[in-house]
């Protein structure tokens, strides 16, 4: 027999006794009442597995959330008040800034430190003569297109794509030597 089925009967002894009256007197009605009990301790079974369910789940949620407003309150800058103990905001001026515009603002010397993470690039860009840093730079990390350098810099087309083609084969050697292009 099936372990629910026996917890059921277990359960009370009316269940018992009607189980056996239907059992051996085929009493229709105790089969009527059994069913009746049946579907009610089936309905009481999936009612508590729902409110189990849902409490697991509202009780992680709630975790969760809590934890991110804990994150949140521990990066706040307000101070609580020692005179009314009440929480101020602390007024810390914030610059706002703009890192496109800042990258792209015209510098004296090149500087791939503010774009480029990887130290073993760094380390092959500043081996680099200052020209062809400077092409490089605007080529690629301002994304201007040849004809504004050749009024930038007052040189043709053909010195801008020299320097490039120069300095990209410099850089595809100097990495093909750390291992880092295949």
């Amino acid at each position: 027999m099936n372990s629910l089925i026996k917890n059921f009967l277990n359960r009370d002894e009316e269940n018992q006794s009607l189980y056996i009256r239907f059992k051996f007197y085929n009493d229709e009605n105790a089969l009527y009442e059994l069913e009746k009990k049946l579907k009610l301790y089936m309905f009481q079974l999936k009612f508590c597995s729902y409110i189990g369910k849902s409490m697991n789940f509202y009780s992680k949620h709630y975790q969760e959330k809590k934890l991110k407003k804990d994150y949140k309150e521990m990066l706040n800058l307000n101070i609580k008040d020692k005179d009314f103990g009440e929480e101020r905001i602390n007024m810390i001026s914030d610059k706002k800034v703009d890192f496109i515009e800042e990258v792209s603002q015209p510098e004296k010397e090149v500087d791939f430190k503010k774009v480029i993470e990887n130290y073993k690039l760094l380390n092959a860009l500043e081996k680099l003569p200052a020209r062809q840093k400077e092409i490089i730079y605007k080529l690629i990390v301002l994304q201007k297109k040849e004809k504004q350098l050749i009024k930038e810099l007052g040189i043709s087309r053909q010195a801008i794509n020299k320097s490039k083609r120069s300095a990209l084969n410099k850089l595809r050697n100097e990495l093909n030597e750390l291992n880092l292009i295949m």
